[in-house]
């Protein structure tokens, strides 16, 4: 938006070039050029300066200026920075939704990282307490092996080892998942 107010420099040439033909007709070599700077200034002014040149039999060069200043619409500053001031305001607007942004993926990725900790922590611990119980029904085996435990002892051991091997199950899940 600020780019309306800097200056815009034209400029163009050209070379009109034709030689003498047989029937004897006059050669034409004539070079034009112009070039120019305008600019629009905040209080709504437009200023302009321009030359044109005519290199040909005879030279000429034509000099021009010009200032404009509209009496009321666009007439203030305030008016003519409008789009400049909203675009700022846009912009600053966009960063903070940018730091917004980066904040909150910041805390998404600290909450995935520690999710996966945990996950990991607790597959850990699962695993230890299905070897518990696998050494603990051993343990049950072997008593009831010498008579010491009755055999129906052994069926509470396997359901425990079967409850440790799905809870096993469910905490890798949770970990891949994480």
């Amino acid at each position: 938006e600020e780019a309306a107010f800097e200056p815009k420099v034209t400029g163009s040439a050209s070379r009109t070039w034709s030689p003498r033909s047989s029937s004897g007709d006059v050669s034409t070599d004539r070079t034009d050029a112009d070039a120019g700077v305008s600019a629009l200034l905040p209080p709504g002014t437009s200023v302009s300066v321009g030359t044109t040149a005519r290199w040909a039999d005879e030279s000429s060069a034509t000099l021009t200026a010009s200032v404009t200043q509209p009496l009321l619409r666009g007439a203030f500053p305030a008016v003519n920075l409008v789009r400049v001031r909203q675009a700022r305001i846009d912009r600053f607007v966009s960063r903070h939704e940018l730091t917004a942004y980066t904040a909150t993926l910041l805390a998404d990725v600290e909450i995935a990282y520690w999710d996966t900790y945990l996950a990991g922590e607790q597959l850990a611990i699962t695993r230890e307490s299905l070897a518990l119980a696998e050494r603990q029904l051993e343990e049950i085996r072997a008593r009831v092996a010498v008579g010491r435990l009755a055999e129906i002892e052994l069926a509470a051991g396997q359901a425990e080892v079967a409850s440790r091997r799905e809870a096993l199950l469910t905490a890798e899940g949770r970990f891949e998942t994480a």
